[in-house]
This record gives C-alpha cells, structure tokens and sequence, in this order.
C-alpha cells in the first residue's frame, strides 16, 4: 500500500503536534493496559475496568485543569501530572 504526498505529510504534522504535547504518565499506562485487556476480556468486564480508570483519571490534576480551562474558556496549562 503505497501513501500520498498530502496523507505523508499530514501524518507527519500530526507527528509532530503529538510529540509536543504533554502526557500524563499514569493516563498513558491505563491506556496501555486497557489496550491490552481488550484482547482478552470481554465487553462487560472490559467496560467496568474503563469506568474505574475514567473516574481514577477524573481526579488527576490535568483533568482538573481541562475542565477548569475550558468553563474559563482559556488554554489549558497542564502539568502532565
């Protein structure tokens, strides 16, 4: 399968906008696991650990931050932790 010039180089700016984007270390590993989980597990068991790790990250503080700057209607700063 061979790519466009155009789809190359959107993909390589969404690259780069990722690569600067500041991640949360513990919401990156809860990806990760459910990732994995979701080839084992089924849909019911699969969607109870989501909810759990939903509402974990719902307190952490970057989170708190999105939702803070987005009723203040300004740019969040987040500290990726």
């Amino acid at each position: 399968m061979s790519s466009t010039p155009a789809l190359t180089d959107a993909s390589l700016e969404l690259d780069n906008r990722v690569a600067t984007l500041t991640f949360n270390r513990d919401d990156v590993r809860m990806s990760k696991r459910l990732l994995k989980a979701a080839q084992r597990m089924e849909l019911k068991d699969l969607l109870d650990m989501s909810a759990s790790m939903q509402a974990i990250s719902h307190q952490m503080s970057d989170h708190i931050e999105a939702v803070n700057a987005f009723l203040d209607k300004r740019k969040p700063e987040f500290s990726g932790d």
